[in-house]
């Protein structure tokens, strides 16, 4: 009989449509030296018992990258339901038999998140006694940077069947706790100005860099 982990599973979400970059992958655009999902793993690999890489439709160039890869569980005739199919394919993910209790979540493009961000989150959720807890800072709320129990899979899976596409409504839906944080926290590759803002801020401190 296979029983539930205790650890905490991490997921990359990886699965915008990337408008405002053009379309393309944006997983694998390159910020300082590396793509910018090689900064999320380092980031996160070291705060979780397993990791995974959520995105719409798995591209082979995250193949090499070593994860297990999570395609949005649409239909063919559902189009792109944004990040609420990511967060849904994650806890599925994480709910499997034998895997972990709680599932953390980031955005591939939130390079400067802090390398406690897990146990932090894990600490609001416990503190409030909430099944989950999203970062907020000076700057907004980062909705997807949050730490879910797996516990909440199913009810996911009915808001989004219902048509619910908010991670903010899932999250007050939930009764999610709020971690505050710092403003750099949430900062946002959207564009090619926050691309290059973003290097220009990544240079002037190096020492906040996700170890190579």
């Amino acid at each position: 009989m296979s029983g539930r982990g205790t650890g905490v599973a991490g997921v990359i979400l990886a699965g915008g449509a990337s408008a405002r970059m053009g379309g393309i992958e944006k997983s694998l655009i390159m910020f300082g030296g590396r793509p910018l999902v090689s900064h999320a793993i380092a980031l996160l690999r070291c705060q979780v018992a397993e990791l995974a890489l959520s995105a719409h439709a798995p591209d082979v160039r995250h193949v090499p990258f070593g994860l297990p890869l999570l395609a949005d569980a649409t239909k063919p005739d559902e189009g792109h339901q944004g990040p609420m199919a990511g967060i849904q394919a994650a806890l599925d993910w994480a709910a499997r038999p034998g895997g972990a209790a709680w599932c953390v979540t980031i955005p591939v493009d939130c390079p400067f998140l802090p390398k406690d961000l897990t146990a932090r989150l894990r600490e609001a959720a416990d503190t409030a006694g909430a099944p989950g807890a999203y970062l907020t800072t000076p700057s907004g709320d980062e909705p997807l940077a949050a730490v879910w129990s797996v516990a909440c899979a199913a009810r996911a899976q009915q808001f989004l069947t219902a048509g619910g596409r908010s991670v903010r409504a899932i999250h007050r839906e939930i009764g999610s706790a709020a971690l505050a944080g710092e403003a750099a926290w949430c900062t946002n590759l959207n564009s090619p100005g926050d691309l290059a803002a973003a290097e220009t801020a990544a240079s002037a401190r190096p020492r906040d860099r996700p170890p190579r």
